[in-house]
């Protein structure tokens, strides 16, 4: 956002002897705002030779005092926050109704709404926490270890790194992976960490925003090669057709794996057969009904009984 210069975007340039002033080419200006300049808005620009078509002063837009909460230059005056941050004003936000607002193009950072707005400041923005839904993690048979999650309100999420770590009293947490984020308001995750050697081990999300502060997920525990107890897992969710069921069976036994709606309704018997120890994966296919909502799947092995919730 540029305001009250004697010419706000000024984009003289050097020829390639360096010594003879020309039109600005080669520039890359998107979604840039000006007001009240003293002059002019914009000036020394080959808008043949640069990228520069999205701004206030070529879009069909029209820009006046009205276009903001506040132009009083005193606030840029008002002392830092608590915590060293800028301080929180209103000086050239845009207001609800603006021209300005919607009318810019993704050029990967963040925005609120349909496009980016016109300036330096995201109207009608209110940050909203990341929420991460159902992580899991389960081992397969071939020294992988597969995580799958859901997130919600992702606008400002940099991405989650993946930590791993053997010992989780010492907390001896190691760096694996990273999945970056989506600007889609719910996103389905999902990494494979390969090659793990036999033994315990224990994950967990680290979600970093793009200001850089970041928070945990939930642990999950997972044994590779030797697992002693029945596993369960759904992935990816939401569900969808799509979708695989993975269970573990430390010793050969007989299986029922049952799928019913939200209230208990019976829906279908996905297995029912004496089945090897070791770990069984298929396509939920069929099975899963057209409409949207919650489910709920459940493993009967003799003396245990698991069940998982997911929904589609």
């Amino acid at each position: 956002t540029a305001y009250s210069n004697a010419t706000n975007f000024n984009m003289l340039n050097r020829n390639p002897d360096y010594l003879t002033d020309t039109t600005g080419y080669g520039h890359v200006l998107k979604n840039n705002l000006s007001f009240n300049a003293r002059y002019t808005s914009y000036s020394n620009i080959d808008f043949v030779a640069c990228n520069a078509d999205t701004n206030s002063f070529n879009l069909p837009v029209t820009v006046t005092k009205a276009d903001f909460l506040s132009i009083d230059q005193a606030l840029l005056t008002a002392p830092r926050q608590a915590d060293g941050s800028l301080p929180n004003i209103d000086f050239m936000k845009l207001v609800s109704g603006s021209d300005l607002i919607d009318q810019g193009e993704d050029v990967g950072f963040a925005y609120y709404g349909t496009a980016p707005d016109l300036g330096c400041f995201e109207s009608n923005y209110i940050p909203v926490p990341v929420k991460l839904v159902d992580f899991t993690a389960v081992a397969d048979n071939n020294n992988r270890v597969i995580l799958s999650w859901q997130a919600q309100n992702q606008l400002n999420n940099k991405g989650w790194q993946i930590e791993r770590a053997t010992n989780y009293t010492v907390q001896n947490w190691q760096v694996v992976g990273f999945v970056a984020g989506s600007k889609t308001a719910m996103t389905n995750c999902s990494f494979n960490d390969v090659n793990v050697p036999i033994g315990s081990y224990y994950y967990r999300l680290k979600q970093i925003d793009a200001n850089g502060t970041s928070s945990y997920s939930d642990i999950q525990k997972v044994i590779v090669g030797v697992i002693a107890s029945v596993k369960l897992a759904v992935y990816p969710i939401p569900a969808t057709s799509g979708s695989i069921i993975s269970y573990y069976l430390p010793e050969a036994t007989d299986v029922k794996l049952t799928l019913y709606n939200a209230v208990g309704k019976l829906l279908s018997i996905l297995v029912s057969a004496k089945q090897p120890a070791g770990m069984h994966t298929f396509s939920l296919g069929i099975a899963l009904p057209d409409s949207k909502g919650v489910y709920m799947l459940e493993l009967s092995t003799g003396n245990t009984k698991i069940t998982k919730m997911f929904a589609k």
